[in-house]
């Protein structure tokens, strides 16, 4: 049985945030008869510009990332932030749910690994929003290309580099227009 089998069990709207971009874009596209909409946020799915040389770098200092994370959980998550484009304080001792977040880091599969159906998306037939924080090139870069290959609408809303959401009140009325629209 499908992950999305057991998640996506009627028809909702699927919001994925980073990694959690990429998962919702899979879920989707196994499950399309299950999703209202699909909205992705900076998801880091290099694979999809592949050949552009800012994506690749950006895709090996991932996979170089996830191959040696090393035994600091501070300073892996450090880099982490870097790679991802977080602007935070790492703080020390890493506050318990933190750790364990950072733990998860570790073993996981580099995102540039990520084939993913863009085609079954955009045949889907569900409305697709693809946002971006508009602070680095590979980001948007990697976003236009789902946006242009799945027929998604596009959006960048600044002020929070890769956290889009903590914007707020400008990532959340974009989220809502959509959605309503969406049905």
């Amino acid at each position: 049985m499908l992950v999305a089998d057991q998640l996506l069990t009627e028809p909702v709207h699927l919001v994925g945030h980073s990694y959690g971009g990429i998962v919702a874009m899979l879920a989707a596209a196994q499950r399309p008869d299950a999703v209202r909409s699909l909205t992705v946020i900076e998801p880091p799915a290099t694979s999809v510009a592949a050949g552009n040389p800012i994506v690749d770098e950006w895709a090996g200092e991932m996979r170089a990332l996830f191959s040696d994370p090393g035994e600091d959980l501070p300073a892996l998550l450090g880099r982490f932030f870097e790679v991802a484009g977080v602007q935070l304080p790492v703080l020390e001792p890493l506050p318990e749910a933190i750790e364990r977040g950072t733990r998860a880091l570790v073993g996981i599969r580099p995102p540039s690994e990520a084939e993913l159906p863009l085609d079954a998306l955009a045949a889907s037939g569900f409305p697709c929003l693809v946002i971006s924080g508009g602070h680095r090139e590979r980001n948007e870069l990697v976003c236009d290309v789902i946006a242009e290959e799945t027929k998604a609408q596009r959006a960048v809303i600044p002020g929070a580099a890769h956290l889009v959401p903590d914007t707020g009140d400008p990532f959340n009325r974009r989220l809502e227009h959509f959605l309503v629209g969406s049905g």
